[in-house]
């Protein structure tokens, strides 16, 4: 069984990544970690410091270091932006007044899952559109 293989600890064949030796660190380290953590106001600071401590390794000076070092450029200024002249056009369209938003439809108050079917309130008839009224007028007066 590889894992019982203590003649090959720590070689190739029987750690292959080379991890044994690093282990009883691993697990000091670990266990200071749970020490830390149990201090929640302790871990919280540190945390807040190592948040606040990353700008040093930022993606803006990573790709500047890249470029002076790795490529051997220098970085280009930014654009400025371009700025057009306001045409009358514009100018009217920025002045008009912006359309009222459209009222929302009202909701209907539902009925609690707990009330009674009694209880639950009647829902009031919609009132019809005007032409749908006018329609159903003339159709009366057909009728006699």
């Amino acid at each position: 069984d590889k894992l019982c293989n203590i003649t090959a600890a720590g070689t190739w064949e029987g750690d292959r990544y080379l991890l044994i030796n690093d282990f009883p660190s691993y697990v000091a380290a670990q266990e200071k970690v749970d020490k830390t953590y149990a201090d929640q106001s302790k871990w919280c600071a540190l945390s807040i410091q190592a948040a606040t401590s990353m700008a040093q390794f930022s993606t803006d000076r990573t790709i500047s270091e890249y470029a002076k070092v790795i490529w051997g450029i220098e970085s280009s200024p930014r654009p400025a932006p371009v700025v057009r002249s306001a045409s009358k056009s514009d100018l009217k369209e920025a002045a008009a007044p912006a359309p009222a938003p459209a009222a929302a439809p009202k909701a209907e108050p539902k009925a609690s899952p707990k009330a009674s079917p009694k209880a639950a309130p009647k829902a009031e008839p919609k009132p019809e559109e005007p032409e749908k009224e006018k329609e159903k007028e003339k159709e009366k007066q057909q009728q006699k």
